[in-house]
């Protein structure tokens, strides 16, 4: 608990830490600073001096890292860093700032790792001069951990994932891992990979070296089950399908068939074995996720004979039993995802003991699936790690409130049942055709509900996470997302691609109420676009990129907003001027798409970039056919619309000089 005067200043740490005291005085950094390290110390407390000294640096200071670090008093105008005894163990960390210097005492490597990086976010907030106080920190939960799709549209550039992998351990997550279905270079099967660019083994090790410094567990985590339509679409492995593959073409479309291995063909568990044994080596995990979530055709096609005879439940089970036998071989302690066994709980008897089941959902209005499926999964006596979402897929712009509501939901669930952790997901269901902005606002949430779920602050985390991600010091990032999140009926048909604006005749709503609501949204979003783009004008080069992201995308949302206003005037019979609005939609899609092209390949490889934006195309060629439905001369688009270029939305004045990554990491010497 924070103790302060009327006068003490407001901490905007994240995650927020465990007990804040703050203290007379103040402490001021010299021109010159020793960051004094332990004797004995360690590549990850190295890490995170060099970080330190890095940000001293950027604020003018001459900043030196010394070994062995000087017992006794405390140097005078430095840093000290040692182990010691604290609450909360390996990962808890206590701080001490005076008018002498700081102080920081971690339980381990990984203690003082935290403790700099909250030292880090201080000086983020108050500069040089930082008020005396002392901290008390430790983690609640063991996993806190971010789940990666790059899958069904983006695979990041291993610049990106190394940007993401300083920026989550800066933010005490100590967990990564990336859903994979085919883009992994394996060499026995190049038929997976073939029409895509996968990551190789060799930038998997980058990454897991990248982990080690910071101290993350990197998760392998390959799709064995289910959601393997784009493999079992080609010629090799079709015959390992459960029901009828879809073609090439079609694999890329939502379907409920043709998605999963045929668990009763011992070919499906040699396939397995042979892609773990390229794939599991280059991970140095005690964990693997198999994934094995919505097998939707389970126990049809040419499982239903077992399925028949000893129920889709006992089908399931026994294909984890055997998947559960190839991760053992590899040394590694299976997770799935729990979504069958909620169907099929007869399924969990058989399955051994210590598989960990991962509990999912996403809709906050739905507690039984977090709640009760929890406390199902710790009475069965496997581990238990909850997992909410940032809820930004098949969406433009993320949908703020319903992921903070998810998050906190799911982390009681998981303190009251006893889970090893909570592990937020990112999903591309769909096309990822949003961008990596739109994920962090939820990264911020899931970090400091998995860190002190019983200190989030929801008053406080506008103001927190824009700071600590992006370098806002105003907040306004948090203000762009909230403006652009639709909070009314019908969320998914106006804030993504999956909707059909031709659907809204089916809402309850009046259709007086509802374009007023549309009216007013639309408005909104043009506010959010240019305090965006004003935003990028303000920021370093990483906060910019991200901004001019989000004006990118809240400009797609506008143009959505402009459509189904025209479908709401073609339904009050208007149709001139629904045509004009489709007009307007088509031809902003236009003009923003080369932009949003050249966003998309800061982070991200080509292969992608054109599937996911079938799905925005798809929307644009039926506004363009619906403004066109009769004759007439080119609409001109709405002046609201224009007001801010499509260019300038997507570039900006800093785009030359924008980066899609951070400063490089540290290569300080040790001392």
């Amino acid at each position: 608990m924070a103790t302060k005067s009327k006068s003490s200043p407001k901490l905007l740490l994240l995650p927020q830490p465990q007990r804040v005291t703050i203290r007379p005085g103040k402490f001021a950094f010299a021109e010159r600073v020793i960051v004094h390290m332990p004797v004995d110390s360690t590549r990850l407390e190295l890490m995170a001096a060099s970080q330190l000294c890095d940000d001293l640096e950027g604020l003018e200071r001459e900043a030196t890292t010394r070994r062995p670090g000087l017992r006794g008093q405390l140097p005078e105008g430095g840093v000290r860093m040692r182990h010691g005894k604290v609450r909360g163990g390996d990962e808890g960390y206590h701080i001490v700032i005076g008018k002498a210097g700081v102080d920081i005492t971690g339980g381990s490597d990984r203690g003082l790792y935290y403790g700099l990086q909250t030292l880090r976010q201080l000086i983020r907030q108050f500069g040089l001069e930082l008020p005396a106080m002392r901290i008390d920190d430790w983690p609640e939960m063991a996993l806190r951990g971010v789940y990666h799709d790059i899958s069904r549209g983006r695979v990041p550039t291993v610049e990106t994932l190394l940007y993401m992998i300083e920026l989550l351990a800066h933010l005490k997550i100590n967990t990564f891992s990336l859903y994979i279905e085919y883009p992994y270079r394996f060499e026995k099967h190049p038929r997976i990979w073939e029409d895509t660019q996968p990551l190789t083994s060799d930038e998997i090790l980058i990454l897991q070296e990248h982990c080690h410094n910071h101290g993350i567990d990197f998760v392998p985590s390959f799709a064995s089950f289910g959601h393997l339509e784009r493999v079992l679409s080609k010629p090799p492995y079709q015959h390992l399908a459960n029901t009828t593959p879809n073609d090439l073409q079609g694999a890329r479309q939502f379907r409920r068939t043709g998605t999963s291995l045929n668990p009763t063909d011992r070919g499906s568990v040699r396939l397995l074995s042979e892609l773990y044994d390229e794939f599991l080596p280059q991970f140095d995990s005690k964990f693997f996720n198999a994934t094995c979530d919505e097998v939707w055709d389970l126990g049809e096609g040419k499982s239903k004979g077992k399925a028949d005879r000893v129920g889709k439940g006992r089908v399931f089970a026994d294909f984890i039993v055997e998947i559960n036998k190839l991760a053992n071989k590899h040394g590694k302690q299976l997770m799935i995802w729990a979504d069958i066994l909620k169907h099929h709980s007869d399924a969990i008897g058989p399955i051994p003991k210590d598989v960990v089941f991962l509990n999912w959902w996403y809709n906050a209005d739905s507690p039984e699936w977090m709640v009760d499926h929890s406390r199902a999964i710790k009475e069965s006596g496997h581990p238990l790690v909850v997992c909410p979402g940032v809820n930004n897929w098949g969406a433009f712009m993320p949908r703020l409130e319903r992921m903070r509501a998810n998050i906190s939901q799911f982390a009681d669930a998981g303190l009251k049942f006893g889970a090893l952790g909570l592990m937020n997901t990112e999903w591309g269901d769909g096309g990822h055709f949003n961008l990596l902005a739109t994920a962090l606002p939820g990264f911020a949430s899931g970090a400091e509900h998995a860190w002190a779920h019983s200190k989030a602050d929801e008053a406080t985390i506008g103001k927190r996470w824009p700071l600590h991600l992006l370098e806002d010091v105003s907040g306004d990032a948090e203000r762009v997302v909230a403006l652009a999140d639709w909070r009314g009926e019908w969320y998914k048909g106006i804030t993504t691609g999956f909707g059909d604006e031709r659907e809204i005749s089916e809402l309850q709503a009046p259709a007086d109420k509802l374009l007023q609501q549309m009216t007013d949204f639309r408005q909104r979003l043009e506010e959010a676009h240019d305090l965006a783009l004003d935003l990028a004008e303000r920021l370093p080069p990483d906060g910019s990129v991200a901004a001019l992201e989000y004006a990118a995308l809240t400009y797609m949302t506008m143009a959505k907003a402009e459509a189904i206003i025209g479908r709401l005037k073609e339904e009050a019979g208007d149709k001139a001027a629904a045509r004009k609005h489709y007009a307007t939609a088509g031809e902003a899609i236009t003009e923003i798409i080369p932009h949003y092209k050249e966003l998309w390949l800061m982070r991200n490889r080509p292969s992608e970039m054109n599937w996911s934006l079938k799905r925005i195309q798809e929307m644009q060629k039926r506004w363009q056919k619906a403004a066109k439905a009769t004759p007439r001369k080119k609409a001109k688009a709405n002046t609201k619309a224009k007001s801010a270029s499509p260019k300038k939305a997507a570039t900006g004045a800093k785009a030359g000089k924008a980066k899609s990554t951070p400063k490089k990491t540290s290569k300080r010497k040790k001392a």
